[in-house]
């Protein structure tokens, strides 16, 4: 799970600059805010060190499917929600300095209003650059602050002491580069909150700044005139990256229903959405959930689609094998795998796949290479080691199947049939004791499993 980044707290004081405002709540009040989340969120979750993506998620996290699919509240909700203890720790940290220092520039209530606007402004951007990825934090809105004073610092330069102008100036650049350089160079870290806070702050610290320098303080208007203007194009920033990231944020929710047995959500999902650069992904999962409906011609079709828009998609390649097989094709379906396991040979369900039809027309030669392969991809699946031990039964390698059989066994222990042929194994080698051991426990399972269906 990316998150919105870790900023480390640039060295500004709050008394740096003197300014005739006085500090008022609005930093603590956001602390506290931040803080009760945090507590709230610990206290369900039983530790405060790390939370799990799903509970970033239920208490408010940025996700893409979620967010642009109709629940635009977590672009302000996220910039309250942390990951950790030291996420937050740290956050709070930077947010003390330069909220303190924001609020004796332009008070309170300015502060909690570029709290909040540079923080959708990072939260849009965090959409942009990851859409289906679970996101928090406050770093973004503390991005935006430090945005806004580098702006106002840089352009009011006769309402602060030169000295202490240069001095925080320089602190809060080394603050944004360092910790923009810090989430490129470590990664798992979202740096397009950080940049989209960034740049919002910069405009409108430019405005502020601007006006400050001026009339020595911005005036009313000209504040609402920010205010409307800044919503303004953080609803237009919000409709841009739904219109050109909507889709793979829908790809990845209808893949998710998918998974649950969802298919007539997850084609209704696509289906508000049009195919765009990524259309063959779009049809692919299209293929997938009306496949999973089990209306195969029109899943074949969507599959065709994507081929025709991505020949190398190996998904696509894959699943339209498995249709052409079901259809008793299997000639052309096993192209089609043979196609998917080049272009993605990491696949273990298609070299799975591949196997069991080898295995299927009587080729156990290329049967047990393709799922030898399987197995060493994804050694815990117990099918593909019960069906190596099958093909290596069919060429009399009687070694090399029991050692499947075994291993069927421990991966699934409460499977009689796996012991039936670890018995059949033993039995082709002549080794009786083993055989026999083997068949008993068989014996015990089918009958506990008897029991347990006569008690339903």
């Amino acid at each position: 799970m990316s998150t919105a980044g870790r900023p480390t707290a640039a060295s500004l004081s709050h008394t740096t600059i003197r300014s005739p405002r006085k500090p008022v709540s609005a930093t603590f009040g956001l602390i506290f805010a931040n803080l009760l989340v945090f507590f709230l969120m610990a206290w369900s979750a039983g530790h405060v060190v790390n939370f799990g993506g799903n509970q970033v998620l239920g208490w408010g996290g940025n996700y893409g499917p979620l967010t642009l699919g109709g629940q635009w509240w977590r672009l302000v909700s996220a910039m309250f929600v942390h990951i950790g203890l030291l996420h937050i720790a740290v956050n709070m940290w930077a947010l003390y300095e330069l909220g303190l220092l924001t609020e004796q520039i332009y008070g309170a209530p300015t502060t909690l209003v570029l709290y909040l606007l540079t923080g959708v402004g990072g939260a849009i951007a965090s959409l942009a650059f990851n859409p289906v990825i679970v996101t928090a934090g406050a770093s973004g809105a503390i991005f935006g602050l430090a945005g806004v004073l580098i702006a106002t610092l840089a352009l009011d330069r006769h309402g602060f002491g030169s000295r202490a102008l240069k001095i925080a100036l320089a602190s809060l650049i080394a603050f944004a580069g360092y910790n923009l350089t810090y989430g490129f160079l470590k990664g798992g870290i979202d740096n397009g909150a950080h940049l989209g806070g960034l740049v919002s702050g910069l405009a409108l610290g430019a405005v502020l700044g601007r006006n400050r320098a001026k009339e020595g303080a911005p005036r009313l208007g000209a504040r609402l005139y920010l205010v409307c203007f800044a919503l303004g194009a953080l609803v237009l920033g919000f409709a841009a990256v739904k219109s050109t990231r909507g889709q793979a944020a829908a790809i990845e929710s209808a893949k998710r229903d998918l998974q649950m047995g969802n298919a007539d959500v997850a084609i209704r999902k696509l289906s508000q959405t049009r195919p765009d650069r990524n259309g063959d992904e779009y049809f692919s999962v299209l293929a997938m959930a009306y496949t999973q409906k089990q209306q195969f011609e029109v899943a074949a079709g969507y599959y065709q689609k994507a081929l025709q828009l991505n020949p190398k998609n190996a998904a696509a390649r894959r699943g339209l094998g498995l249709l052409l097989v079901r259809s008793g094709r299997l000639e052309d379906g096993r192209k089609q795998l043979e196609v998917a396991v080049k272009l993605d040979p990491t696949a273990d369900a298609a070299w799975f796949e591949l196997g069991m039809l080898w295995q299927r027309q009587g080729n156990y030669q290329e049967s047990v290479k393709c799922l030898q392969k399987a197995a060493a991809l994804e050694p815990s699946s117990a099918p593909t080691q019960f069906a190596l031990g099958i093909s290596q039964m069919n060429l009399r390698q009687y070694d090399g199947a029991i050692a499947a059989f075994q291993k069927t066994t421990q991966l699934n222990p409460a499977d009689y049939g796996g012991f039936i042929w670890l018995g059949n194994a033993y039995g082709a080698k002549g080794e009786t004791a083993q055989a026999s051991a083997a068949y008993a426990r068989a014996q015990q399972l089918r009958s506990a499993a008897a029991a347990r269906a006569r008690r339903r």
